[in-house]
This record gives C-alpha cells, sequence and structure tokens, in this order.
C-alpha cells in the first residue's frame, strides 16, 4: 500500500507515504494488541472468521473504490492496518491451545512460522502478479485480498478451542 500511495498521480508523494506508513503501522499495532481480548470474548473460531471478513471487505473497498488521493483514504488504510494484524494478536492464544502440554511449544513455534513460509511465497506470487498488470497495484491489491477467503473457509475446520484451559489436561 505504501508504494501504491507514493506512486499515484505519476509522481513520488514522501508525504502520502509517510502516512500511510503510519496509519498501517497505527492500525496494525491496535489490532495486534486486541487480537487476544476480542478472541477471549467473542471465541476464538467466531473472532477469526470476523476479522477475515472485515479484512476482506476493508481490503476490496481499498483496492476496487479508493486511490490515494480519495477522502477517507487513510482511515481505510488504518482500518486495514487493525484487522489484518488482529490475526498476531489471535494466534499466540489459539495455537497453544491445539497441542498437549508436552508439544505445546515446538506445535505453537512450527504452526506459527509457517505462516512466514506462506508470506514469503505470498511475496513471490505478488511480485508475477505485479509484472502481469504492468505494475497496476490496485488490480494486484483487488486478487491479493482473496487470500482472507480462505481463512472464512479454513477457520470452520479448526477446533473450537475456546473452552480449553491451558495447563489443564482431560480426564478420562
Amino acid at each position: 500500500m505504501v508504494p501504491w500511495a507514493g506512486r499515484v498521480g505519476g509522481i513520488d508523494d514522501p508525504a502520502i507515504k509517510a502516512w500511510t506508513q503510519w496509519c498501517k503501522s497505527g492500525g496494525g499495532a491496535l489490532g495486534a494488541l486486541l487480537g487476544g481480548w476480542l478472541a477471549s470474548r467473542f471465541g476464538r473460531r467466531k473472532t477469526y472468521f470476523a476479522i477475515s471478513l472485515l479484512a476482506l471487505g476493508t481490503s476490496s473497498y481499498i483496492f476496487f473504490s479508493l486511490d490515494p488521493r480519495s477522502p477517507g483514504f487513510l482511515v481505510w488504510v488504518f482500518a486495514i492496518g487493525f484487522f489484518g494484524t488482529v490475526y498476531f494478536g489471535w494466534l499466540p492464544l489459539f495455537l497453544p491451545e491445539l497441542f498437549p502440554t508436552e508439544a505445546r511449544t515446538t506445535g505453537s513455534g512450527v504452526s506459527f512460522n509457517w505462516g512466514r513460509i506462506l508470506t514469503a511465497f505470498g511475496v513471490l506470487v505478488t511480485g508475477q502478479l505485479m509484472v502481469h498488470f504492468d505494475g497496476d497495484y490496485a488490480r494486484v491489491g483487488q486478487i491479493t485480498c482473496l487470500v482472507y477467503v480462505m481463512g472464512l473457509i479454513i477457520i470452520w475446520f479448526a477446533p473450537d478451542t475456546s473452552k480449553a484451559r491451558i495447563g489443564v489436561e482431560p480426564t478420562c
């Protein structure tokens, strides 16, 4: 989003790039901070579904309807920063609950870091999309925001750990 904001109108605008980065990072800091609380309050799967839906809606609105010169652009950038990083507050709460105590750290670490591997793949694909769409950031954003659809589907196959208690093994 930052390079797109900086190149709008065919000129390099460092001010809009800086404000875009500030807004995206500010939303991200708040989102990551509140992710665990939201998941505790509303349930793990419901929260993940909601943040995937809100991230999809927000990013779709930005890339289909706005450009960096649009009024309210920075507000929407803050929103996608928020919704796009709630996951990082949610994951440390959810992942340990998936594994028995003796494998909790390893399981959480491997699971969390698979996301980084997939992100690296996503960066490579995005680069190819930029070439394919002749550097049209909005068009690439329209395609890449569909990653949130995967989250909307996959979360319903994840176990519901909302009622699990960390460190307490089930008794027979």
